[in-house]
């Protein structure tokens, strides 16, 4: 860059003539925050009369999208006249956002007062932001100094008579057709009395204050999108907040795919169809210091019905139905409640689950939770009875991100099963773990439990195989039992047992006068393990009057994409 002058200090006029030049300009150079640019282009300044009359032009040969840390004008030249204190904007033109730009303003010197305004042909919002779909928007701006600060009002619409080109690496169903802006600028607050943003699917308006320093925020939204409508009304500071908000899905199928279209939203929504109807309504009291701890909540989640599919998208029946789902919110953020029940339904199973539990952010990015109490009663239309899985003693949880790795932690545990036949098992577990480090191809995920299972009476066993045991013609007292060791990561290790702690079998002697005999068992033993990816399954059987067997079976197993699954052409 070059600065030259002409200088006459006596004169009335002291410059004379000034020039300045530059070339490869990078903004991002002097100011990191700022985008990328290569600018050339030059500006002059000359006397007019008692005044000024100055003109710039530049060019910008690395114009971009605003997201990809560029500037979004390809070329810029304006005309400025500075006489008797009052300065004028005769013209400026700009190319930019694939389209024009023009406006003109003033500014007296003595008021302090200035206005401007503007109009703006073809401008594309996705050479503006590349995350938005293509469009060609026209619009019109204005803005001037008031006593209460800087009014403004901008208003963009379609291009009258002009498709939208495609951007493949757009957001589908984010291009932008109206924004209507209107407000006041008081530093440091902005002031948006009225708002307006829509696309061809969904609608946002209302009022929004926005403290630029403080980041306080108040404002009254309603936002409608395809199966839905969301509506919040209230305020959020450091120290203190209030507020309401509404969620209606009348129709989760259409919401989750307009939802999965956005950046950031979790895999589970773009891969996974979901059905149903629900409503969310809460209430929060508080600010956001501490990363939210204190804020109070309290809300609730109604739900008649929602289906939720498989990953392929292929099956007829939804892979779960849930029904009459109740779950209720409250507290603060380091110590919230949670009381849940639902109806399930998978297949031939039908279920009722009711979990209470409790929950807080400690720290960022780090979350504890207590599950006091959790039921599972399930039912297989195709079996007899109900079976019960019911939480005997509080697990504590806990799970932390830093950056890309996470991981997940629970305490030991125990559950209690029972069955429609008598006897009641139990299920205990010690400390169990999950992480995951990385992303993409570079992801690696670990995981690791142990327990034990006991008091497994033999007629589950019987009834799990859709036969009641007097139909086999046996009888007895024989319980079981086992243990597992699993953990995963680049390989696979598993060892599960299944074995006889006590009692016996009881036969049916061949003369029916002679009642039953002892089977007099000695052993009763199933051992699964893997190797690399072989699956091998032991079983044994000995006994004094009932035989002895033994089988070995083995498969291979296959991991893809971090999990492990049975290939269609493994024996």
């Amino acid at each position: 860059a070059s600065v030259t002058a002409h200088l006459r200090p006596w004169q009335a006029q002291p410059v004379e003539q000034a020039q300045a030049q530059w070339q490869a300009l990078d903004l991002a150079a002097l100011w990191p925050q700022a985008p990328q640019t290569l600018l050339t282009g030059n500006a002059t300044v000359a006397p007019a009369g008692t005044g000024w009359r100055a003109q710039v032009k530049l060019s910008n040969a690395l114009a971009g999208p605003w997201d990809k840390r560029h500037l979004p004008v390809n070329d810029l030249s304006a005309q400025v006249i500075a006489l008797d204190g009052r300065w004028a904007i005769e013209s400026l033109q700009a190319s930019g956002g694939g389209g024009r730009i023009t406006g003109q303003g003033k500014f007296v010197g003595a008021t302090a007062n200035w206005q401007g305004s503007g109009s703006a042909t073809n401008i594309n919002p996705a050479a503006i932001d590349s995350r938005l779909e293509s469009a060609s928007l026209d619009g019109q701006f204005a803005a001037k100094q008031t006593s209460a600060g800087i009014a403004f009002d901008v208003q963009m619409q379609p291009t009258a008579g002009k498709a939208p080109s495609m951007n493949p690496g757009a957001v589908y169903g984010l291009r932008l057709k109206t924004l209507l802006a209107k407000g006041l600028w008081r530093q440091p607050i902005l002031e948006l009395s009225a708002l307006e943003i829509q696309t061809p699917e969904a609608k946002l308006q209302g009022q929004i204050t926005f403290d630029t320093v403080s980041q306080a925020t108040e404002g009254k939204l309603a936002l409608t999108l395809p199966g839905a409508q969301v509506s919040i009304n209230g305020q959020m500071a450091s120290t203190k907040g209030s507020g309401d908000i509404n969620l209606r899905v009348n129709d989760a199928a259409q919401s989750t795919r307009w939802l999965a279209r956005l950046p950031g939203v979790p895999a589970f929504l773009t891969k996974t169809p979901i059905k149903g109807d629900a409503e969310i309504t809460g209430q929060w009291q508080g600010g956001w210091q501490r990363q939210g701890q204190d804020i109070q909540i309290n809300a609730t989640l109604r739900a008649r019905q929602l289906d939720i599919g498989t990953p392929d998208q292929t099956a007829k029946e939804p892979a779960w139905r849930l029904r009459d789902i109740q779950a209720d919110l409250s507290g603060a953020m380091r110590a919230l409640t949670l009381n849940l029940q639902t109806r399930a339904e998978s297949g031939t199973l039908t279920g009722n689950l009711k979990v209470q539990a409790k929950a807080g952010q400690v720290g960022e990015g780090n979350w504890q939770a207590q599950f006091n109490a959790a039921q599972l009663s399930v039912q297989d239309t195709g079996r007899p009875g109900i079976w019960t899985l019911q939480l005997t003693d509080p697990v504590n949880a806990e799970w932390k991100q830093r950056g890309a790795s996470q991981s997940v932690t629970a305490s030991a545990g125990t559950l209690r099963l029972s069955g429609p036949v008598p006897g009641a098992a139990t299920v205990k577990w010690t400390p169990a773990s999950w992480s995951q480090q990385g992303a993409g191809a570079t992801q690696r995920t670990t995981w690791k439990s142990q327990g034990s299972v006991q008091d497994v009476p033999l007629a589950w066993l019987a009834l799990m195989g859709r036969a009641q045991m007097n139909n086999l013609g046996l009888r007895g007292d024989l319980m079981f039992g086992g243990q597992w060791d699993a953990a995963g990561g680049e390989t696979l290790r598993l060892r599960a047992t299944l074995e006889r702690t006590s009692g016996d079998l009881q036969l049916l002697a061949d003369n029916a006068q002679a009642g039953t005999l002892s089977a007099g068992v000695r052993d009763a033993r199933l051992v699964i393990t893997t190797e690399g990816d072989k699956l091998s399954a032991s079983l044994r059987w000995d006994s004094e009057r009932a035989g002895q067997a033994q089988a070995d079976v083995s498969t291979r197993l296959r991991q893809f994409n971090g999990a492990w699954s049975w290939p269609q052409d493994a024996p």
